[in-house]
């Protein structure tokens, strides 16, 4: 399987939504979300994922939303107990790519396999990302185009 990404120049409250449609195209109803505290954008993140998730009727489980810190084996431990309990989303949208690496190795640990037995999109599409087996999935962060734009609106004003 190959990287897939998405190259946006967008803000952070339009991830959730684009991944939100991208893995419900997929079939996929049940979706958790690995929440990560140490950038305040990321709560913009999650509260558009909650925000789509209630404009499709679905209800967010809150026993498959991480929060907590950034950091690959503690969120992995969080996923492996929670693809144990025997009751897990099918598919996970996460803070930032090492949420992403989290869930992918608590769901490798906990005998899943991905993308069979559930589907994990990070974002920022961190170069580690394209060496896990399986790859990644991610959302490309057009930093160079947020730069200019963001230049550009402050030159204007």
């Amino acid at each position: 399987t190959g990287v897939q990404t998405c190259a946006l120049p967008i803000s952070h409250k339009v991830f959730p939504l684009c991944s939100r449609c991208y893995i419900y195209s997929l079939g996929h109803r049940d979706i958790g979300f690995a929440l990560t505290y140490d950038i305040p954008e990321y709560n913009e993140r999650y509260n558009a994922f909650c925000y789509k998730m209630a404009e499709k009727g679905t209800s967010v489980n809150q026993d498959w939303i991480y929060r907590g810190a950034n950091h690959v084996i503690v969120v992995g431990n969080w996923a492996e107990d929670v693809f144990r309990s025997g009751k897990y989303p099918t598919a996970f949208l996460n803070s930032n790519d090492f949420a992403a690496l989290g869930i992918l190795r608590g769901a490798i640990n906990a005998g899943m396999k991905v993308p069979e037995d559930v589907s994990i999109i990070g974002f920022d599409d961190i170069e580690s990302a394209k060496l896990m087996t399986p790859a990644l999935t991610t959302v490309r962060v057009a930093k160079e185009a947020i730069g200019r734009i963001s230049l550009r609106e402050l030159l204007i004003e």
